[in-house]
């Protein structure tokens, strides 16, 4: 009875009921999230790494966060 229960569970959540290969976590995505995937062949969802930020954005946004530091200070004053 257990093991009817187990797969239909697992037919209705996609077969994503299994323990992660180490593969798998380094990718650092659910089981669900592969499931898809694998499925649907569907690599849309994948997540955005950033490694480089262009100098210019840093520096406005040190100015923005400046500005705004700037004027909590004088509304508090």
């Amino acid at each position: 009875m257990q093991l009817q229960r187990k797969v239909k569970i697992e037919k209705f959540f996609g077969g994503a009921n299994h323990k992660q290969t180490k593969a798998e976590r380094e990718l650092g995505v659910s089981n669900e999230e592969l499931t898809f995937r694998s499925k649907h062949g569907d690599h849309r969802r994948e997540p955005i790494v950033v490694t480089d930020v262009p100098q210019e954005f840093v520096e406005e946004l040190k100015a923005n966060s400046q500005e705004q530091t700037s004027k909590v200070e004088e509304g508090k004053a």
